[in-house]
């Protein structure tokens, strides 16, 4: 009897995860749509969280600034890279740094 119990909330979990993931996809691709815009015209403070919450590498060396974007906003970035619609040949290294943004 509780070992029914503890698997049904399991599954009442799972279910919830996934009746969310479409909530979530929306609102990051929503937040990958506005972010210039969000961060143009918002105060300091609501700058600093879409910074933090849209990348995860700043680097500066000088006057030099480097950013690593999370994904998805990654993938979103670089969507027109490969427009041709041919797939494109990868070799990957399991020690590859990741590609950063430099502005």
């Amino acid at each position: 009897m509780l070992e029914e119990k503890r698997l049904d909330e399991k599954l009442a979990t799972a279910e919830a995860r996934i009746a969310a993931t479409p909530r979530r996809l929306a609102a990051l691709l929503e937040l990958a749509g506005s972010a210039y815009l969000s961060y143009r015209f918002a105060p300091p403070a609501e700058k600093r969280d879409l910074i933090t919450e849209i990348t995860s590498n700043r680097l500066v060396e000088g006057k030099n600034l480097a950013i690593t974007l999370k994904s998805p906003f990654q993938e979103v970035a670089e969507r027109f890279k490969n427009s041709n619609g041919a797939l494109e040949r990868k070799r990957t290294s399991r020690f590859a740094l990741p590609k950063t943004h430099r502005f």
